[in-house]
């Protein structure tokens, strides 16, 4: 998954067979240390229905896709800045 073409780094954590709530934990731990030129790439064992209200309270842009697993795969960047993620 690639949803942001001008951001050619990314973080991947796995947070398959963890429990809830260490997935979004370790997402948003990830997310303050990410820099503004990658975005991070998360694989869970389900869509993470909780996360998104935060993510959007923080003024994250994300991109969640659910495999045919049920898995998901969620891309998530820093907030814009006047339109430009950089």
């Amino acid at each position: 998954m690639q949803p942001w073409p001008d951001l050619a780094k990314r973080l991947e954590l796995d947070n398959r067979g963890l429990e809830p709530p260490e997935p979004m934990a370790r997402i948003l731990a990830a997310l303050k240390d990410l820099p503004e030129d990658t975005y991070l790439l998360a694989h869970n064992d389900r869509e993470p229905m909780f996360l998104y209200p935060k993510l959007k309270a923080l003024g994250y842009e994300y991109h969640a896709e659910v495999q045919p697993d049920d898995s998901c795969l969620i891309a998530i960047r820093k907030p814009l800045r006047n339109g430009d993620p950089r």
